[in-house]
């Protein structure tokens, strides 16, 4: 039996929690008026390499893919010597129109995952290498719908763009997939990806807490950025993001295998070269900081040997399609002019870059052809 202390006590105990529960709720009112910015789009504490500058206003927080663009959004960004590129997302928040596209009647239907490279760093939308290649292979095949996805996201690492791919499957069945992945797996940081591992009752936790406006100004209170924390991945003496061995193997693997379980063709993408000449990647004098980078450059060059072959080693095991640009470069007489900074390729970069896609999947052109005449129309890229 209960007696009356006792239950002065409890009375006293919820009294005091719903006193608190009151307490936050002015709390979480007065800081949505008075302040309520929109919260980092990183985890807490991310270490690693992150888009920032003008590209950050166009993210948001995602607690299972760290961060992703906005829903329909639009910006204009500058290039330098008064260029600009103009960036556009669909109600995916995948930089490209709609889609699948409207239309009926039979269609090729293809994902593009990548970092900013396959997103399209200083290109407008239309001259990325998903959306050239699009348009390539609806001239190869008229009569059919080519609904080709860029859900490339700038600093995306196969951790992210595994999870990206596994929603994206959920929703849309594809005939082609392709992945274009690497830089930023193997850049420096404080904590590899895999330290954001999240079960999913703290996944849960997570979405509920990023919606107050009150834990959004505790965050940024207790994590601001600081060099040491947006410069790590410059020191070579820190861990890679995505480790070559077992993490970025397991993980590319997982793409390629769950992509083809879905039915799709798999073409893995070997990148570009960060650099072609170290002279290149320094681009003002040498001072404190261009010696970091230069002593960081030097150590990814020779780290893109290791993650190429894990690349190429999955797809001897999966039997996916391969595209080695490193090897292709190899064989222009200017490649420089395809680089428009140390790793993005250029507008023209972009097209000849799918130019060896288009010639890679041309043996699937027939066997498209052949099960278009089989189709009864709708938009079979939605399940």
């Amino acid at each position: 039996m209960v007696g009356p202390r006792t239950r002065e006590k409890r009375v006293a105990a919820l009294l005091g929690v719903l006193a608190a529960l009151a307490l936050l709720g002015v709390a979480e009112v007065a800081v949505r008026i008075g302040w309520d910015e929109p919260l980092d789009p990183y985890p807490v504490g991310f270490g690693g390499q992150r888009p920032s500058g003008p590209v950050a206003p166009l993210l948001e927080y995602d607690p299972s893919l760290f961060w992703r663009q906005r829903a329909d959004a639009e910006r204009t960004l500058a290039i330098g010597s008064g260029e600009t590129y103009t960036i556009r997302t669909n109600s995916l928040g995948l930089r490209d129109d709609p889609f699948p596209a409207p239309g009926q009647g039979p269609r090729v239907s293809g994902l593009l995952l990548g970092d900013s490279n396959t997103w399209g760093e200083g290109v407008d939308n239309h001259e990325t290498y998903t959306n050239v290649l699009e348009s390539m292979l609806a001239a190869n095949l008229p009569g059919l719908q080519v609904d080709l996805l860029n859900a490339g996201v700038p600093a995306y690492s196969t951790t992210q763009s595994l999870r990206l791919e596994r929603q994206l499957l959920e929703a849309y069945s594809f005939d082609l997939v392709g992945i274009y992945n690497m830089g930023p797996d193997m850049m420096f940081t404080i904590r590899p990806d895999s330290a954001y591992e999240k079960g999913p009752f703290a996944a849960l936790a997570s979405r509920v807490l990023v919606r107050s406006a009150v834990i959004r100004l505790l965050r940024r209170s207790a994590y601001s950025e600081e060099d040491e924390v947006l410069f790590n991945y410059y020191r070579p003496d820190s861990p890679h993001r995505v480790p070559a061995e077992p993490d970025y193997r397991r993980q590319l693997q997982a793409m390629v295998e769950e992509a083809q379980l879905d039915g799709a063709r798999v073409l893995l993408i070997v990148p570009l070269p960060m650099c072609l000449e170290q002279g290149e990647c320094l681009v003002t004098p040498p001072n404190v900081e261009q010696q970091r980078v230069s002593a960081a450059v030097n150590a990814l060059r020779e780290s893109e040997q290791v993650y190429r072959e894990v690349m190429r080693g999955v797809a001897d095991d999966t039997g996916a399609l391969l595209v080695d640009l490193p090897a292709w470069l190899e064989t222009r007489a200017d490649p420089t002019a395809l680089y428009l900074d140390m790793t993005h390729p250029t507008v023209e970069g972009h097209r000849l870059i799918a130019g060896e896609l288009l010639a890679a999947i041309q043996p699937l052109e027939e066997i498209w052809r052949a099960s278009a005449g089989a189709a009864d129309g709708g938009a079979p890229a939605s399940r």
